[in-house]
């Protein structure tokens, strides 16, 4: 049947930190080290279909919207490499330095899963795809007169959710849950307005990104008295099962960097060692075909799943050639695994592991304020491993549910890029880590 949830919240940020970069800041590369703190407020509703159900457990689909405005004050300035922008840094103590006003408004699509794993304990789970995200922002540089319009309408990203519930009576339980948040824009703008001065309005092309995540603790209260689970009621997991699913991804890229400091303006370097990571999010969703057997207590088999993804982040690179734009776009991954578990009731619990191939775009900018090398392209399909762990539910004796963990490494990769004039003698890699969510349905073909 149909449902309606959602939720509000707001908090405050108490320990937050800044680091801003320049490309070159008037003399060489800048980075600089502020704190930070401020609010957020967020809320979410959506309407949804079950289209799986059972006295234990239940799946659905759903549409909905998010907003999520996170507010933040930048204060002191200490810098850390290169220029001279908060030199000396003493005089901008206690400085309101910056102050940042966001607002991200998105549209959910999504799975989500809720079913009892024994008597007492009971997992739900929620997994949203933000086909459509729209940012707006305003950036006021307080210690120089500088406000900042940001706008951005091409968007996606995925909303993470999961709640491991224990039922302390008939009808109060408690609940430990974790939430994963992701918002990435493919374009925008901001405008530079120097207050008071109409002959330097600057745009400038921006793209914006966001991710948050935490834990919570719940109490929930059900008016319902709950069923007891019957041991005799498990099904059988051997057969070929055909399913789809949706999740999301973070994930942690390492370059190498071969480029030592260099000279800026006089009497300043650009100093090396900054950045050289990406951190990258997005959605993915796939299809999954799976070969299982099962001999008493133990089930086992093979997968092959393979998923569509937008999985994108940008970070520095380099900062001793004054600081490249460095970015990675991964659009599918594919892996083949062999898995084994135990069932519980209606719930089998399993692990898995095998082989991935992730193909990813990767994009260096080395045009920046003061130097001209190039913009260059390359795209590649590594393979890696993956390992992972999850729990299925089985409503009948043809359709289940299951809730997934992975963790994905792509080894090493070689990177070339002769159309941007670096000394291309200097070998350039990059590996990779990710993480995956994910919430399916499957269907048993055959028995």
């Amino acid at each position: 049947g149909a449902f309606i949830k959602g939720y509000v919240g707001a908090g405050t940020i108490t320990d937050g930190q800044l680091n801003d970069e320049d490309f070159p800041a008037g003399t060489a590369y800048s980075n600089t080290f502020s704190n930070a703190i401020g609010n957020l407020s967020y809320a979410t509703v959506d309407l949804g279909y079950t289209f799986l159900k059972n006295v234990f457990g239940m799946t659905g689909i759903f549409i909905g919207y998010n907003y999520y405005a996170p507010n933040v004050n930048i204060y002191n300035c200490t810098q850390v490499a290169g220029s001279d922008v908060c030199v000396p840094s003493n005089e901008l103590t206690n400085l309101l330095v910056l102050s940042e006003f966001d607002q991200w408004n998105s549209v959910r699509l999504g799975l989500n899963s809720e079913f009892s794993l024994s008597n007492q304990i009971s997992l739900s789970s929620d997994v949203a795809y933000l086909p459509y995200v729209r940012f707006s922002g305003l950036d006021m540089h307080n210690a120089r007169a500088l406000v900042g319009p940001e706008t951005a309408n091409r968007g996606d990203g995925a909303m993470l959710e999961a709640i491991l519930n224990y039922q302390i009576s008939n009808f109060w339980n408690i609940g430990l849950g974790g939430r994963y948040w992701m918002w990435n824009m493919r374009n925008g703008q901001v405008l530079f307005d120097f207050l008071g001065d109409t002959d330097e309005l600057i745009t400038e092309p921006a793209r914006f990104n966001a991710d948050r995540y935490g834990v919570f603790l719940q109490v929930n209260y059900h008016p319902k008295q709950s069923t007891l689970i019957q041991s005799e009621s498990a099904p059988s997991w051997k057969g070929i099962f055909i399913g789809g699913s949706v999740g999301g991804v973070w994930s942690h890229s390492y370059w190498s960097d071969p480029f030592a400091s260099t000279p800026a303006a006089p009497g300043y370097f650009n100093v090396s060692g900054f950045g050289d990571d990406i951190y990258a999010t997005g959605a993915l969703g796939g299809v999954e075909l799976r070969l299982s057997g099962q001999t008493g207590q133990l089930v086992y088999g093979v997968a092959a799943n393979i998923s569509g993804a937008n999985i994108r982040g940008e970070n520095t690179l380099f900062s001793g050639l004054s600081g490249i734009n460095g970015q990675e776009i991964s659009n599918y991954l594919m892996t083949i695994v062999a898995r084994v578990g135990t069932p519980l009731n209606r719930s089998l619990f399993y692990i898995n592991a095998g082989r991935a191939v992730l193909h990813t775009e990767y994009n260096i900018n080395a045009n920046n304020n003061v130097v001209t090398l190039g913009v260059g392209s390359q795209t590649i399909k590594r393979w890696g491993w993956t390992g992972g762990v999850g729990v299925e539910y089985a409503f009948n004796d043809s359709w289940s549910t299951n809730v997934e963990y992975d963790y994905v490494r792509i080894p090493n990769a070689n990177l070339s890029f002769p159309a941007v004039e670096l000394n291309n003698d200097q070998p350039i890699s990059a590996y990779k880590n990710m993480n995956l969510f994910k919430v399916g349905f499957n269907y048993k073909v055959f028995a």
